[in-house]
């Protein structure tokens, strides 16, 4: 060594070697013209002194490129991705035209120069059909594409090295970023329901497909008819199983009002679009009142259900049970539900309306002849209308039936304007009219109950010869009974001698 130190080339031998030391430093260490990016940086392969023909090839940077970068090779052939989308659509077609490389580890290749002249948050996914609208708009980017909702890629030459922060890979339904808060039980297709405008209400859903809503059910929650968790438990699982529900049918979810088991389905008298349960009344039959218990007869056929049943009750009082204490709307006790025309008069000698009336109608009643044992009926009287004696009395609203008084006076008025009235003590017209077959007096005898006894020629005398009618000057005609003269020139003229 001392020699050669001696020798005269020695400074330019040590030169040499010392180059050359640096030369195979920089060849090893650091073979190109800037540090790689972090990504390529981790890749020992890419540091070594011949890494750059891994990516400068014989066949060109994007065939290197694409050797490694797998996944993006299988989205051109298969003409997807992003990639595939910018070939069509635009002039570029080199990897180096948006990812750059050699400016260092802190230079992201696929970063905000990456985008070239694009906007990045105005990017609405073009070559997708995922496309941006609605709430997704306002989001930003890293919302969806993160490590939590982004596939693990890695290259197939380098599995232990992932990509971070790559925006490949994801995917585009719904379940991918949300998780099913129905737990599966429904179309795992969320946009046949749901847009992107808002989660609730689910604009696309129509519930009449399924179970068709009328407009008394469209104001019912969710949780009525659809077996949902329990806000904790829901918490917890954060599902809505819409798939689970009550049941179908009307019994099913609602308890019957009804006191009996009706033979009609419900939608019989309840329609789907009543947007009021009782307006079912309208469809209400005879037949099926009949299964209530209280058949309709002829006089209640016309009645207005309100009169019965009036709308402003509260249901219990409405439709009275009739198993309570007390009940007395039953098909044969008019009184159940009509106030008693009669006002008491026939209290204590006839207990129900039924026994003079019948359900058919108030008028006629079935109060006969033979009833009528108060005041018989016999003879004239027979024909008489039932309210020319038993009178709405003046100042009362109530016809009179009870203590009518019996005596002929009470009714008719005397034709004999008091002629008797002295001698009888009264209008005692039963003594002369003892029959009520005729006005004729059968029960009188000229000779005893007048002072004027009918003897030889007289019996043969017509009454009106002597009982003339005179017409008063109010215009009253009076058949003149007394007082009468009893000499013979009172009816005879005096022969003349």
């Amino acid at each position: 060594m001392s020699r050669i130190l001696a020798h005269r080339n020695a400074p330019l031998l040590v030169g040499i070697l010392a180059l050359l030391a640096i030369a195979s430093v920089i060849l090893v260490r650091a073979p190109l013209p800037a540090g790689l990016a972090s990504g390529h940086a981790a890749i020992a392969e890419l540091s070594h002194w011949n890494g750059c023909v891994q990516c400068h090839t014989d066949k060109g940077l994007d065939a290197g490129c694409l050797a490694c970068h797998d996944v993006i090779q299988a989205q051109l052939d298969e003409g997807k991705g992003y990639h595939a989308y910018l070939g069509e659509t635009t002039e570029v077609d080199r990897c180096s035209e948006c990812h750059l490389e050699h400016y260092g580890a802190k230079f992201d290749a696929s970063g905000e120069f990456a985008w070239r002249d694009l906007d990045r948050d105005a990017f609405d996914h073009p070559h997708v059909e995922f496309g941006l609208e609605g709430a997704h708009n306002a989001l930003e980017c890293e919302s969806c594409h993160s490590p939590e909702f982004a596939p693990v890629v890695h290259t197939a030459d380098f599995p232990k090295i992932l990509r971070v922060g790559t925006f490949l890979g994801l995917g585009q339904g719904c379940n991918d970023c949300h998780e099913d808060i129905h737990a599966g039980g429904l179309s795992p297709e969320c946009t046949e329901c749901h847009d992107q405008e808002v989660f609730r209400p689910a604009s696309k859903f129509d519930h009449d497909e399924h179970y068709e809503l009328g407009c008394a059910h469209d104001e019912v929650a969710c949780n009525l008819c659809h077996l949902i968790p329990a806000a904790d438990a829901m918490a917890e699982v954060l599902s809505l199983p819409f798939a689970e529900v009550r049941g179908g049918e009307c019994l099913e979810c609602h308890e019957t009002p009804h006191r009996v088991a009706f033979s009609a389905d419900c939608f019989d008298c309840h329609p789907q679009e009543a947007c009021a349960w009782r307006e079912g009344q309208e469809s209400m039959t005879p037949q099926l009142h009949a299964e209530t218990g209280f058949p309709i007869g002829r006089a209640h056929t016309d009645v207005d259900c309100d009169s019965c049943h009036p709308r402003i009750l509260e249901y219990t009082s409405r439709f009275p049970d009739p198993t309570a204490p007390g009940y007395q709307r039953e098909s044969d006790a008019c009184e159940g539900c009509h106030e008693d025309e009669h006002h008491g008069q026939f209290e204590g000698r006839y207990a129900r309306c039924r026994d003079c009336h019948t359900e058919h109608g108030f008028n006629p009643c079935e109060f006969t002849i033979s009833d009528h044992s108060v005041w018989p009926l016999e003879g004239a009287h027979l024909a008489v209308a039932c309210d020319h004696c038993h009178v709405v009395p003046l100042g009362r609203e109530v016809r009179l039936y009870v203590g009518v008084a019996t005596e002929c006076g009470n009714c008719h008025r005397d034709p004999h304007f008091d002629q008797f009235a002295e001698s009888a003590g009264g209008m005692d017209c039963v003594r002369c009219h003892s029959s009520m077959e005729t006005w004729v007096a059968p029960g009188f005898d000229h000779d005893r109950d007048s002072r004027f006894p009918l003897d030889g020629d007289h019996r043969d005398v017509k009454c009106e010869s002597c009982h003339l009618t005179n017409e008063q000057p109010d215009g009253r005609k009076i058949v003149h009974y007394r007082p009468l003269g009893r000499e013979c020139e009172d009816c005879h003229e005096r022969p003349v001698r």
